[in-house]
């Protein structure tokens, strides 16, 4: 009986612990003005930009592009 109660224990504190980070989680994306969907397109489009094979770019580039995306 104690060790089937040490296994629904540890089970449960992971349950709750789960559900407590997803549910902060939620509250900052609300509070910060984060959409999903807006994240998951910036995911994607990061993701297409890495697949993309070109040649090393030289600094005075990367930083102007780093500057129009800001």
């Amino acid at each position: 009986m104690y060790r089937l109660f040490r296994r629904f224990e540890w089970l449960a504190f992971g349950m709750v612990t789960a559900s407590a980070i997803a549910c902060a989680g939620f509250i900052v994306a609300a509070r910060c003005g984060v959409s999903v969907q807006r994240l998951a397109d910036a995911l994607a489009a990061n993701a297409a930009a890495c697949e993309q094979a070109s040649p090393p770019a030289s600094c005075e580039q990367l930083l102007a592009g780093w500057k129009e995306a800001k």
